[in-house]
């Protein structure tokens, strides 16, 4: 079963102990701060290489951080599954590419995986919705 929820309705029981993948992480906050707090794997990337130096330098200032950042175009560089996959894309991403990173991140979750994502307008989402919860067991968001 797959679940798109809020970011915002996530709670550190959901993502504890877990193999998380952070899509389009910026500068690394979000897994950055998952992987400190609650003990899991983070893989972040991003397509900005800028990012991707940001995202290393402030991990490095993090002692308990386990995980790997590397440069990805969304899950072009992507090899492995994940139990969470987290995605906060910039606000000007474009509807095409928000809708692959949605619906790129099922191939990427295992069987019970969890795609949390940052709330997005009504009618982008409506629009999203219809292609994305085609053949999936369950949607929220």
């Amino acid at each position: 079963m797959f679940l798109v929820i809020p970011l915002t309705s996530c709670k550190e029981e959901d993502i504890t102990n877990k193999r998380v993948l952070d899509v389009g992480c910026g500068y690394g906050f979000i897994g950055t701060v998952i992987s400190v707090v609650t003990d899991s794997y983070v893989d972040m990337v991003d397509v900005n290489k800028r990012a991707v130096h940001l995202t290393k330098r402030n991990i490095k200032k993090q002692g308990k951080f386990k995980g790997n950042v590397f440069l990805s175009d969304a899950y072009s560089e992507v090899k492995d599954k994940y139990d969470v996959v987290i995605t906060n894309p910039p606000i000007r991403v474009g509807k095409e590419k928000l809708l692959s990173i949605l619906t790129g991140a099922f191939e990427h979750l295992n069987e019970d995986g969890t795609l949390y994502g940052v709330e997005i307008n009504y009618s982008t989402k409506v629009q999203y919705l219809s292609k994305i919860n085609k053949g999936l067991s369950a949607f929220i968001y």
